[in-house]
């Protein structure tokens, strides 16, 4: 009831009355949007008592700034609740599909700097690492979906409008159509394998899709294209350029005099011709021997990280999404085997096959089985450190270490990291021989129990 003069004090407050006020706090907090009043602090709770107080006195006629206290007090709980628990809230945005709009916006924002200033850099180092990607990515699990969509229409237009329509498709087939992938099956709420396999396939194909297109369009291969592109651009260039270009790749010295006159340069016209032919050749054979272990590499690296870094980003905030962390990975049966048999075709072609696709298809073979088992080699020292009670952190500097390392302790063509990965697949306690030597005994057991004691 109300209390009077006699100081009784006021009653708790109805549960109508607080479903009302945090209905109203809720929206009020959802249109704020992602900035700073988003965000629980003191101005909130002042403002949030405030509002109670003025309530109280819309519906009792009177301000019970000392009768109301427990009502305040129940506020001020209801503050350090949520103050202490961002992520519990954070988690329900993900699980409704709720981002706000202030979220959205700042998502906006990132893709188009990522757009302006990234993509005409980024976009040629997708052959490499696909950035552009794993950035979209995380924006869709930081930022929401729309952040995501609206991201990623502004990195292609810009592609388009800084190199044209060839930048445009290779947007589209190196940036959105793995990122479109991640999308859908992350919004589908995929299983963890699953997402997994399709990142890795979406780059694939777009990358098997753009050597396609740049077939089709120019007539030759994409090691062929870009040294004659590159061989273009020297030919226009003033000849003391050329002579700078041929000394900065080794194929001459040049004398260590100033004042070189760079319309003219120092080598004859004929030697100068001849030495950037050799040099544009030797350039084209290497591009052909390791472009394909860089499109390979690129595929399989970045497809693992663009599933594994937004998963757990959305992991980590509560979302309702399947999700592995390193220590539960495990190569599995099928995958074991597809990586053994590379490593097999790779010595074939090594050692018995003498045509010109030998050595870049035994680099490229060499490459999937090595990434395959290094990463089941991580996850096995990952399971080690998680049995022995290492923190998370320390956790994560070892295994970067491991992998920086890992590229220079090469033994035959496959690190020693990949190694140890291969004996967890095959002879760990969920590999294949162990697998199958528990079966043979259980089979064993069970027919000397149908067999009988003789």
């Amino acid at each position: 009831g109300e209390g009077g003069s006699g100081g009784r004090a006021c009653s708790p407050v109805p549960q109508r009355v607080k479903k009302t006020f945090l209905t109203r706090r809720s929206r009020f907090r959802q249109f704020a949007g992602g900035g700073f009043f988003a965000q629980p602090g003191f101005f909130h709770c002042v403002l949030e008592c405030a509002a109670f107080l003025w309530y109280t006195k819309a519906t009792t006629g009177r301000a019970r700034f000392f009768g109301a206290q427990k009502n305040v007090f129940w506020i001020a709980a209801r503050f350090g609740a949520r103050a202490g628990n961002r992520g519990q809230r954070a988690a329900r945005e993900v699980a409704l599909g709720e981002y706000s709009i202030g979220r959205t916006i700042a998502g906006c924002a990132i893709g188009l700097a990522l757009a302006v200033l990234g993509m005409p850099i980024l976009l040629p180092l997708s052959v490499f690492f696909a950035v552009p990607v794993l950035v979209l990515l995380v924006l869709y699990a930081r930022f929401g979906p729309v952040s995501a969509v609206i991201s990623t229409a502004l990195c292609v237009a810009s592609a388009a409008g800084t190199m044209g329509v060839a930048g445009a498709g290779a947007a589209l087939l190196l940036v959105a159509l793995p990122a479109c992938v991640g999308f859908a099956l992350l919004w589908r709420k995929a299983g963890y394998g699953l997402r997994m396999k399709a990142a890795v396939a979406a780059q694939a194909l777009g990358f098997a899709g753009f050597l396609l297109g740049t077939t089709l369009v120019t007539g030759m291969g994409l090691a062929d294209a870009f040294t004659q592109m590159v061989g273009e651009q020297l030919s226009a260039m003033p000849a003391g350029f050329v002579d700078y270009y041929l000394a900065m790749v080794g194929a001459v010295q040049l004398p260590q005099a100033e004042g070189i006159d760079l319309l003219h340069g120092v080598l004859e016209a004929q030697e100068r011709a001849q030495l950037l032919e050799e040099t544009l050749a030797l350039q084209n054979t290497m591009l052909r021997l390791s472009l394909p272990t860089m499109i390979a590499s690129s595929s399989l690296y970045s497809g693992i990280l663009c599933c594994h870094v937004p998963s757990t980003m959305l992991a980590r905030r509560g979302a309702d999404i399947e999700h592995k962390t390193l220590d539960k990975w495990r190569l599995g049966r099928d995958l074991t085997i597809f990586a053994a048999l590379c490593f097999v075709t790779g010595l074939y072609f090594l050692l018995f096959n003498r045509s010109d696709a030998a050595a870049p298809a035994y680099l490229v073979f060499q490459t999937i089985a090595d990434i395959a088992f290094s990463m089941q080699g991580l996850a096995a020292v990952d399971r080690a450190m998680v049995r022995s009670g290492q923190s998370r952190g320390k956790r994560t500097w070892i295994l970067v270490g491991l992998f920086a390392l890992n590229q220079l302790t090469q033994y035959g063509g496959i690190s020693a990291l990949a190694l140890i990965g291969f004996a967890s697949a095959m002879w760990g306690s969920q590999g294949i021989v162990t697998l199958r030597r528990k079966r043979r005994k259980a089979q064993n057991d069970e027919d000397h129990r149908n067999g009988g004691g003789f």
